[in-house]
């Protein structure tokens, strides 16, 4: 099922509630749906999505649930499909995904918010992003947001939408294929390809907390040194405005993303569209910047280049296969200022 090549499933493990996730999204509106699966024996628990189908099984509610509803639990049987866009209690162009024991919820990226799923039960909680339109309840103040401002948490009701013209402080762009939630840091990190920078949001709150990356236009607050920055960013920033690029801390076209707790290090891999593909390491909980690893650096530097090469060009499959170089000597990780 997952595996058919109409599918382009995007995946996320519970390992603490023993289940595997599988966001089915197919190429048109038929079959997107959240499947659950049980990691260790591999049995299929049901699915959640807008009904198109009737289900025939499954958690209570299942059977009698209405076509164009969403499942109001686990189902199993019928058929599931795409939501509206931007809606907050829908699926409609899920990107990425990731789960988080340490809250019992799913986080995704659709239609440009991020939204949340109760695992337990499949049903949305809350969304995250730029109105479009009014939020009917959530976290304070949400009820109040002006349109085309950012969320100040967790909303309920209402629907997410894009400013254009808001690009430091959380507005997510139509293409962001890469997720990561950190229980142990309260984090959630979403690459934002389009954008070429990485944006860290508050586990708990759904708050927006900042954006790394090169600098177009200099930041006008966060961390300390972000208001009146040039280059890249000292750590998580907002306001201001991004570009590509391919030095320490800069980023162009980030897909895959992974976080390590324990090392307080966020991976991303980078450059999938131009000619230095590599994987480059930050400090999560600051956003300190590192430098991208290829064959021959004798481990995570700063400074200096990396070739085309060192990773795999299909971005994120963190794949090094080819010698790799740089073009100045790099400096390293942990003797870097800037760290």
């Amino acid at each position: 099922m997952v595996a058919d090549a109409a599918f382009q499933p995007v995946m996320a493990v519970d390992v603490d509630h023993n289940s595997l996730y599988v966001m089915q999204v197919p190429y048109n509106s038929m079959g997107t749906r959240l499947m659950r699966f049980e990691l260790d024996s591999g049995v299929y628990r049901g699915w959640v999505g807008r009904v198109l189908l009737p289900p025939t099984g499954g958690d209570a509610g299942c059977v009698s649930a209405s076509v164009g509803a969403f499942a109001p639990g686990w189902c199993l049987g019928g058929m599931g499909g795409s939501g509206y866009i931007s809606s907050p209690t829908m699926f409609s162009s899920p990107d990425s995904m990731a789960a988080a024991p340490a809250t019992n919820a799913i986080y995704f990226v659709d239609g440009s918010t991020i939204k949340r799923m109760a695992a337990g039960t499949g049903q949305f909680n809350g969304w995250t992003g730029i109105v479009g339109a009014l939020p009917t309840g959530g976290a304070a103040g949400c009820s109040s947001t002006p349109i085309g401002t950012m969320t100040p948490g967790w909303c309920t009701g209402g629907r997410g939408g894009v400013n254009s013209s808001a690009v430091g402080d959380g507005n997510l762009s139509q293409h962001v294929p890469g997720m990561a939630v950190d229980g142990v840091g309260n984090a959630i990190f979403v690459a934002d390809a389009d954008r070429h920078r990485v944006l860290k949001f508050d586990l708990t709150s759904g708050a927006f907390v900042g954006w790394i990356g090169k600098i177009d236009e200099s930041p006008t607050g966060g961390m300390a040194d972000c208001v009146g920055a040039t280059g890249y960013t000292p750590g998580w920033c907002i306001g201001g405005t991004t570009a590509s690029g391919a030095g320490s801390g800069e980023l162009t076209g980030p897909c895959g993303i992974a976080v390590d707790s324990v090392r307080d290090a966020l991976f991303v891999a980078d450059g999938s569209t131009a000619s230095r593909p590599r994987v480059v390491r930050f400090q999560a909980s600051t956003g300190c910047a590192g430098a991208p690893i290829g064959t021959v650096t004798p481990g995570w530097c700063v400074g200096g280049q990396a070739l085309s090469g060192a990773i795999d060009g299909a971005c994120g499959l963190l794949r090094s296969h080819r010698t790799a170089g740089h073009s100045t000597s790099p400096t390293p990780w942990a003797t870097a200022s800037n760290c």
